[in-house]
């Protein structure tokens, strides 16, 4: 194996991956906007033993990926995990602009990490994409529709690619999780169900692609929330919409109470 490759590593979920990815003892590859944070994830990989690759950028940044993932292939081999986690919210509460970031960052950051690294992939005919979704891909939030649609979006063009990079030794999966405790859900305007900290998030992604299915599709979890989706998605759309707009009325009350 040659490495781990994570994007969006300087918080939440791309941080307790990194974490958990100590334990696979490879050279980790880690990219984040934020250097202070990149400082302090490095220097705790470095002493837990692991041998970091690191870089600052951004996903949205087409040029700066290619001469990223570039870098790391000549370094390090083309990675046997490449994991494309980087993401942002993008809600109808958010800065003006934000849901054209969530587009740029979701769905177009998530390619622009993963095309640089398939060539180098194929050739040595074998690898695991991990694409990062969310169980929010599936259904329609209240005030998150850019978010929902940008995961979706990335759901589609994941399923694709899976296509004709499977026959070629590349496997390439799908992570819906729920809702984890992360900055970018801490200020969410709605119930979270279910919601799990990154860390134990991070622990279930690298369990599930160790275990036979790992190659599968699609990993989702908790199985709890991705069933009551399923459930609800089975519903006519006015018995959905009642049920989603009672439960967003009833949170902005609560919080108005207060």
């Amino acid at each position: 194996m040659a490495g781990i490759f994570i994007t969006g590593a300087t918080s939440g979920l791309g941080w307790a991956l990194a974490i958990e990815a100590v334990k696979e003892g490879l050279p980790i590859g880690i990219i984040g906007r934020r250097r202070e944070r990149l400082d302090i994830l490095s220097k705790l990989l470095d002493e837990k033993g692991a041998a970091v690759f690191r870089a600052e950028a951004d996903v949205t940044d087409k040029s700066q990926i290619e001469r990223i993932a570039k870098d790391f292939i000549s370094i390090q081999g083309a990675p046997d995990l490449l994991i494309a986690n980087a993401g942002v919210r993008g809600t109808s509460q958010d800065f003006p602009g934000s849901n054209d970031l969530a587009m740029e960052t979701n769905y177009f950051g998530t390619i622009n990490t993963i095309l640089p690294f398939i060539p180098a992939m194929v050739e040595r005919g074998q690898g695991h994409i991990l694409v990062i979704s969310s169980l929010a891909s599936k259904l329609s939030l209240p005030g998150s529709g850019t978010y929902c649609a940008s995961k979706a979006a990335i759901d589609r063009w994941a399923g694709s690619e899976r296509f004709h990079l499977s026959p070629l030794g590349v496997f390439l999966t799908i992570v819906s999780p729920g809702f984890i405790q992360t900055e970018m859900t801490r200020d969410n305007p709605y119930p979270m169900p279910f919601i799990m900290s990154a860390s134990r998030a991070a622990e279930i992604i690298f369990r599930e692609i160790h275990s036979k299915k790992g190659t599968r599709k699609e990993i989702r979890f908790p199985f709890a929330l991705s069933a009551a989706i399923t459930l609800l998605n089975m519903l006519p759309s006015p018995f959905q919409e009642r049920i989603l707009n009672r439960k967003q009325t009833r949170h902005h009350y609560r919080r108005a109470s207060h």
